[in-house]
């Protein structure tokens, strides 16, 4: 627990695990305050000697000290609020990829069924090309989705290298852990996980400064973005999109997977199972237009 050294008469001092004390001390003072919200905010003060001070915490079980030693409320806020506000983008742009994607795969299950009466209805009313562009268009949808959201940032697109710049600070990725550290039930190490999926996964920029620990992301992007590098100043086959069917669902996934964490990271909480409700309410939906398709002329 923080005490402040009105109440215990005598300077801070944090023991660590070992119940040692450290060699350096530092007065620490905390005040409420009201702030122009008119929510009391805890302001607190902390007085550092020397750089070594910060070090001799290092490792030490109570990791809010560090958070203190190392960045203030009002320097880390931003950061935390910056976070966010990618977040909700992202979040955006995953519903759009996850509605189109439910769309496709739920038409394609419908359209595809060996003994499909709705594929029958159209191959007779000579109306699948018709199906087709549309199967083209929720593929091609998807795909600049995915991509916008891994793109390089710049002042016009917040995407996931902009959550990996914030977390590659190491002051960020502290006040996330010790964050998640002092709730009831201690999540510190899952949030430790969450950050390193996303570091290992996605630079900063593209093409990334330094060799990723994982490529998988590295991977679809090179083999995806030339769909979205050439739509428009040319037609791609349907045929050659089909293709890139299994290639497209690993983008999706692992993107979900990256939002989700960086969701969690930010917001403290992120839902699970997004697409799986989205495809049984596209399903629901489909199965009401194969119906009606297929038993108009009865």
């Amino acid at each position: 627990m923080v005490t402040s050294s009105r109440r215990s008469g005598a300077p801070f001092c944090h023991r660590g695990a070992t119940g040692r004390e450290p060699n350096f001390r530092a007065p620490l003072e905390l005040s409420l305050v009201e702030s122009k919200a008119e929510e009391p905010q805890l302001l607190v003060t902390v007085m550092v000697y020397t750089s070594k001070l910060a070090r001799s915490f290092a490792g030490t079980a109570d990791c809010r000290i560090v958070y203190l030693l190392l960045m203030s409320a009002n320097e880390i806020d931003p950061a935390i609020a910056e976070g966010q506000a990618i977040v909700k983008r992202l979040l955006l742009d995953q519903e759009s990829a996850h509605s189109s994607w439910a769309h496709f795969t739920a038409l394609d299950r419908a359209y595809s069924h060996q003994q499909s009466a709705f594929k029958a209805k159209l191959d007779w009313l000579s109306l699948s090309s018709r199906l087709t562009s549309l199967a083209d268009a929720l593929i091609r949808d998807t795909i600049l989705a995915l991509l916008r959201m891994t793109d390089s940032p710049n002042k016009d697109c917040v995407t996931l290298c902009g959550i990996s710049t914030l977390l590659a600070d190491a002051t960020v990725q502290q006040e996330r852990i010790c964050f998640f550290e002092q709730l009831p039930f201690a999540t510190g190490e899952d949030c430790r996980r969450k950050i390193s999926l996303i570091l290992d996964l996605v630079p900063q920029t593209w093409p990334p400064k330094s060799q990723l620990r994982d490529t998988r992301l590295s991977s679809l992007r090179t083999e995806l973005r030339p769909i979205r590098d050439k739509l428009i100043a040319h037609a791609i086959p349907f045929e050659r999109i089909q293709l890139l069917v299994p290639r497209v669902d690993d983008f999706l996934f692992l993107n979900s997977e990256l939002v989700s964490a960086a969701q969690w990271i930010f917001e403290g909480a992120a839902p699970s199972n997004l697409f799986a409700t989205r495809l049984r309410e596209t399903e629901e939906f489909w199965a009401y237009v194969v119906r009606g398709f297929t038993e108009s002329e009865r």
